[in-house]
């Protein structure tokens, strides 16, 4: 039960960033959604997991999305870093994308 990831059916691809770090983020993407899903290691760690799709709109015309996955812990020494987002953010602009990103962010109040 810990540290697992559970499928929903047998139909779904589970991304996961390629770390020996704790892995706190994941994308559940069912198979034959979109017309291609591609990981992107390269911007993935235990804390961001990051793919990119492409939507065929109709027959001449796409659209490539990036979406994430995102955990920001308060408290934590290895908090997802501004390099990080300044990476990902270079990244997207660099090669015109649209970007999704689903954010699990705790707080702390005193």
């Amino acid at each position: 039960m810990n540290n697992a990831i559970k499928r929903l059916s047998y139909c779904e691809v589970i991304y996961i960033a390629d770390t020996q770090d704790k892995i706190r983020t994941c994308i559940v993407v069912k198979c034959f959604s979109y017309s291609s899903v591609t990981a992107l290691l390269q911007l993935s760690d235990g804390d961001l997991t990051m793919i990119q799709l492409r939507l065929n709109l109709n027959k001449n015309n796409h659209l490539n999305v990036l979406v994430g996955s995102v955990y920001m812990q308060y408290d934590s020494q290895t908090a997802l870093s501004q390099k990080k987002i300044e990476e990902l953010v270079l990244y997207i602009k660099e090669r015109r994308l649209e970007l999704l990103l689903d954010c699990n962010v705790n707080s702390h109040h005193k």
